[in-house]
């Protein structure tokens, strides 16, 4: 049985659906902007992209690399 989502991750599906890339793509925007801080990728993603709010928290809220490597495969 796989492990149950958390309240960030049943944020995924509707990311992709609404703005067309998989959480890989997103994934990768977000590590090319790392750097910058939270306002900051709040302020990209929105102005950039057309994120809502809550898709652009549940994207960069700070959680281990690791754990979200291994939906990749899953949602690629």
């Amino acid at each position: 049985m796989p492990p149950a989502k958390t309240l960030r991750e049943s944020h995924f599906p509707a990311i992709e659906k609404r703005y067309g890339k998989t959480m890989k793509y997103w994934f990768s925007v977000i590590d090319k902007i790392s750097d910058q801080k939270y306002p900051e990728q709040m302020k990209h993603l929105r102005n950039n992209f057309g994120f809502s709010q809550s898709h652009a928290n549940a994207l960069i809220m700070p959680v281990s690399y690791t754990h979200l490597r291994a939906h990749e495969t899953v949602l690629d």
